[in-house]
């Protein structure tokens, strides 16, 4: 946890900026939602009104949240259950990012021509 908030602390204050709390909380792979990060950001203020969070504070929270497994991600299998049930509807969010090979030539994936 350190080892994260130090890579955006301000210099050597153990401080970072309240809009960075966000991205290192992601950064722990924990996803809240947008009203659960300001209450995180919120509880990380405590009753200052600050631009910064401390480490301390920051730690106290992050520890929490990670003990209570709080905000967990989505893992690939959820996911991959998820666009099955989408495109069963006929509602496909992803597409082929790499082009097939064309019959007669042309470019392929990696940018390389072709021939047949």
């Amino acid at each position: 946890l350190t080892e994260v908030f130090t890579f955006f602390q301000d210099k050597d204050k153990n401080v970072v900026s309240v809009k960075d709390i966000p991205t290192i909380i992601r950064t722990l792979g924990l996803v809240p939602s947008e009203a659960e990060m300001r209450k995180t950001v919120a509880a990380m203020l405590g009753d200052e009104s600050a631009d910064t969070v401390h480490l301390a504070a920051f730690l106290t929270i992050a520890k929490k949240l990670i003990l209570d497994r709080r905000f967990p991600g989505s893992n690939k299998e959820e996911v991959g259950r998820a666009l099955a049930v989408l495109a069963k509807e006929g509602r496909n969010y992803l597409e082929e990012t790499h082009p097939k090979p064309e019959s007669k030539g042309g470019v392929y994936g990696d940018g390389k021509k072709t021939v047949s």
